[in-house]
């Protein structure tokens, strides 16, 4: 699996990443409505937009803490 590398950072109601291999900080996500007649609430849509811009984070919390079972015999 690939996908660009973090850090992912919220700007307005998009996700960019200066990891790109352009450099130019590469557009993730540019957050808007999923349905026509429908306007989010900005708060919702906010916490939505940390809670994905975290992906790369928690990614990487995942695969360390799956390490650490497998190498203590945890698993």
């Amino acid at each position: 699996m690939t996908y660009t590398q973090g850090p992912w950072r919220v700007t307005g109601e998009s996700i960019r990443s200066d990891n790109h291999i352009d450099g130019k900080g590469a557009l993730l996500l540019n957050a808007g409505p999923m349905f026509y007649e429908y306007t989010p609430d900005p708060e919702e849509q906010n916490a939505n937009l940390q809670l994905v811009a975290s992906a790369p984070d928690l990614l990487e919390c995942l695969q360390k803490w799956m390490s650490f079972q497998i190498n203590s015999g945890l698993e």
